[in-house]
């Protein structure tokens, strides 16, 4: 259910063509059943480089539980 969409593209830290999505674009949830996901990078090479830092922005929402963002 992982997929690059334009959901969370206005929200702050966040871009339409690179923010990654956990649901059913169309109704703006993840109720298809019980779900799980994750998401893995492809292998960066670093090589000859320094200093490299890796940052993200995420939103979390559940079910029962106030909406969370953070960096």
């Amino acid at each position: 259910m992982w997929h690059v969409g334009s959901r969370r593209g206005s929200d702050a830290g966040h871009s339409a063509g690179q923010s990654l999505y956990f649901g059913v674009d169309a109704s703006g949830n993840y109720d298809v059943g019980h779900t799980a996901g994750r998401v893995t990078s492809p292998e960066i090479d670093l090589t000859g480089q320094s200093g490299a830092e890796l940052s993200f922005n995420y939103f979390l929402e559940t079910e029962g539980a106030p909406a969370a963002s953070g960096s």
